[in-house]
């Protein structure tokens, strides 16, 4: 019989570095976006108005009909009826939301030493860093165009858009909360 070995339980640094490479080499991204989501909306109904709150399940969906719309805006309507073809991408989102980290070791006992003005949680707003190998028929300015104007057809959509060509190791930074931050559903090579 064989001598088994005992394989270590990839950490979390290890696995986030893992799937960064499997998206690097199967994606081959050359367009980097980073854009910022509304942390709410109002929807009007009749007389009355209610506040829907973001989370991780909306902000997937979100981004799904975002890249059906671009995807449309991309190949054509008449492909996208026949053939649903995505552009392709990879995306991940990060942030909490304003809301504080609840598992992060602080104590009030621990930070009694600071401040009123230092915040003791990181407040990161929910954003999406999103990754894109270019088409070939477009040239990156009318791809970066077609970009802002399909994402600022959302109602979650902020302003707030960062559309640059790749440098540097852009899928990596944005696999460093995990792959839990990977929005899968869209994803296409």
């Amino acid at each position: 019989m064989g001598q088994q070995t005992k394989k270590e339980p990839m950490n979390h640094t290890k696995l986030s570095r893992a799937y960064s490479t499997w998206i690097d080499d199967s994606l081959k991204p050359d367009i980097y976006v980073v854009a910022t989501v509304k942390q709410h909306i109002f929807v009007h109904s009749h007389e009355s108005r209610m506040r829907i709150v973001g989370d991780q399940d909306r902000y997937a969906a979100i981004y799904d009909q975002f890249i059906c719309r671009l995807s449309k805006a991309v190949f054509g309507a008449k492909n996208w009826r026949r053939h649903k073809k995505r552009i392709a991408n990879a995306a991940t989102l990060e942030g909490n939301g304003y809301r504080p980290v609840v598992d992060c070791g602080i104590t009030k006992k621990s930070v009694g030493h600071l401040n009123r003005t230092q915040s003791v949680f990181p407040q990161v707003r929910y954003h999406l860093n999103m990754m894109f190998r270019r088409p070939a028929h477009l040239t990156f300015e009318q791809f970066e165009a077609i970009i802002y104007d399909v994402w600022m057809q959302s109602e979650w959509a902020l302003a707030d858009i960062l559309i640059e060509e790749r440098t540097g190791q852009c899928v990596a930074y944005s696999c460093k909360e995990g792959p839990e931050t990977i929005l899968t559903n869209s994803m296409r090579f």
